[in-house]
């Protein structure tokens, strides 16, 4: 996938030319930040080995998911969810839902 953050500042910068309305810029300011934010949390994911979805979990785990409802969502069985804990806890160090939670935003995978 090519890098969109180019392609974002160079919207931004013809709106401000062209006169576009304040929310359009605001608009493409908050894609901005948050593609930034994505590609930070991506990156401090693949420094300590998460696979994509294990990071999936892991988003999913902080927002209170259970495992049924995490297995849900990511269309997977609870057995998967179980095993992709295993290993956020083993690769993050932590020994329970809570301290995964704790650290991965201590070390900025996810906010």
């Amino acid at each position: 996938m090519p890098d969109l953050l180019p392609l974002l500042r160079a919207a931004i910068k013809f709106g401000r030319e062209e006169a576009w309305s304040s929310r359009a810029l605001a608009f493409l300011s908050g894609c901005v930040a948050t593609y930034q934010d994505a590609r930070f949390s991506r990156k401090a994911a693949d420094q300590i080995g998460l696979s994509k979805r294990e990071l999936d979990v892991l988003e999913q785990l902080a927002v209170g998911g259970a495992n049924k409802e995490i297995a849900r969502a990511l269309d997977m069985t609870e057995n998967t969810v179980k095993f992709h804990l295993k290993n956020l806890f083993k690769k993050l160090g932590a020994e329970n839902r809570g301290q995964a939670i704790d650290l991965a935003r201590s070390r900025n995978i996810i906010t």
